[in-house]
């Protein structure tokens, strides 16, 4: 979720995955409410490396998680 404030995120199975599965991206987002959320088997990204546009970094999920929180005011 990048920039979204009030969502409810609910009953949802992330199963063998790449990459982050449930996350706030920049800290902005808050008021989410993430309830009932299964994840498991959770694997890193693939080795490719993005250049993000506005930064000019590489970007890449090396370390990816079930559940990445930036900002907790949201409710997990």
């Amino acid at each position: 979720m990048h920039g979204t404030n009030d969502v409810l995120i609910e009953d949802n199975v992330a199963f063998d995955t790449r990459g982050h599965c449930y996350m706030t991206e920049d800290g902005t987002e808050y008021g989410n409410e993430f309830l009932r959320n299964l994840g498991a088997y959770t694997h890193d990204a693939e080795k490719n490396r993005l250049l993000d546009d506005q930064s000019g970094r590489e970007e890449n999920d090396d370390n990816s998680a079930t559940f990445w929180m930036t900002n907790m005011e949201n409710k997990l």
